[in-house]
């Protein structure tokens, strides 16, 4: 997956760009997209204003007939945007849901490690 960032929160954007590398549909990119511009906007002073997600679409290979083993198939749209209703929704959607389930796994998390530290603290001091 190739992308670009610019602006402020560039630096943050690319850190969580460069955990997930196996997406491969464009419409999933978009919304993944929209995810990292959400995240960077709550984490990084001076983010926040208009916001674009543009997809490139180029071509693809594919068998061909005949003595060409492969043809290169370019798509009718060449690229598409994500308008800003959408981009918004998808924003104030992260911040309902994900962001509330972040905060449940983090603490449950740390509960389970507490739990788990303080099993083995109790046994060592019985046996």
């Amino acid at each position: 997956m190739r992308y670009g960032t610019v602006g402020a929160g560039e630096q943050y954007a690319k850190a969580i760009l460069g955990k997930y590398r196996t997406l491969d549909q464009a419409s999933k990119i978009a919304v993944f997209s929209a995810y990292v511009i959400w995240a960077v906007k709550e984490a990084v002073e001076g983010c926040g204003k208009y916001t674009t997600v543009t997809t490139l679409h180029g071509p693809q290979i594919r068998a061909a007939s005949g003595f060409e083993g492969r043809e290169e198939v370019w798509p009718d749209q060449l690229h598409s945007d994500m308008g800003w209703d959408e981009l918004d929704d998808l924003e104030q959607y992260f911040r309902r849901t994900y962001a509330q389930e972040e905060r449940e796994r983090l603490w449950a998390r740390i509960n389970e490690w507490a739990e788990r530290k303080h099993a083995e603290r109790k046994a060592r001091e019985q046996g």
